[in-house]
């Protein structure tokens, strides 16, 4: 037996002006149909190593960025009829639809849904500090200051196939159920941070480029993420073993230089360090 689809229809009442003179009450509904997606095709899932067991589908979702080759090239179920109403109400400014869910800086301050994910962009992001860890709380050796921050930063990656054409979706993306940092904050260790984000998003460009030289078959994809994974941790080691989390300022200010010749990111102007 397989699933094939299931329908259903939900309603929410609210009032309108409530408190004032104008109190209204409204009701609306709607249905809604969940249908298995393409039964007699293989797909390849995305690449985005998940490593905590307990984050739940939402987050996942939330995770990922938008595929917009994938949903342009695939006709999904809809009423035929309304199409164009379908498209005009997506299309509109002020509609709340997936593109917008997640983004930060739009409604209520950090969106109307939180997305503890980060996707890379021009945009520099902070660590709020913590609270020195008492001893009897520690989680195993935190004595060392290597040991008190991690800032995972990771690379997804979607593959999709229609007729003729391949399409190899990449991003950064800074994990924060794996990343943490303990330390005392100040505009150096803020400046650590983005290099390293940066450093990433340097990679993955690079990788992009080699991805449209390449026969973008399975086999070869595969292998140029696993290359690019073992090249990003050797990156990683002799980044922090060389920064020192910042407090190495030449050496902060060589790998600043990097970023800046490639992105045209300036993190030690930007944070105040030159």
């Amino acid at each position: 037996m397989l699933f094939d689809h299931t329908d259903f229809t939900y309603t929410i009442d609210y009032i309108s002006g409530k408190g004032t003179g104008d109190e209204t009450p409204y009701r609306v509904a709607t249905s809604a149909v969940i249908y298995a997606f393409d039964y007699g095709n293989l797909f390849t899932i995305p690449r985005f190593p998940f490593k905590d067991e307990h984050i739940d589908d939402y987050k996942k979702i939330s995770a990922l960025p938008y595929n917009d080759f994938f949903w342009k090239s695939y006709n999904d179920y809809q009423l035929i009829d309304h199409k164009q109403l379908n498209e005009k109400f997506y299309s509109d400014t002020s509609a709340i639809t997936s593109r917008k869910l997640f983004a930060q800086h739009r409604l209520f301050g950090l969106g109307m849904f939180e997305n503890s994910f980060l996707q890379w962009s021009t945009e520099r992001i902070l660590f709020k500090e913590n609270a020195p860890v008492p001893s009897d709380k520690r989680i195993g050796d935190l004595d060392f200051p290597a040991d008190q921050y991690n800032l995972s930063v990771k690379i997804f990656m979607d593959i999709n196939t229609n007729a003729d054409s391949t399409d190899i979706l990449t991003a950064a993306i800074l994990d924060p159920m794996e990343s943490f940092f303990l330390l005392p904050m100040d505009n150096t260790t803020h400046c650590f941070i983005n290099i390293w984000f940066d450093l990433v998003e340097v990679e993955r460009r690079k990788f992009e480029k080699a991805l449209e030289l390449s026969d973008k078959t399975g086999a070869t994809v595969q292998k140029m993420y696993d290359e690019l994974l073992i090249k990003l941790e050797t990156i990683k080691l002799l980044y922090f073993k060389e920064a020192e989390r910042g407090t190495r300022s030449e050496e902060l200010l060589k790998w600043n230089d990097i970023v800046y010749r490639n992105l045209g990111i300036d993190n030690a102007a930007f944070f105040y360090l030159k």
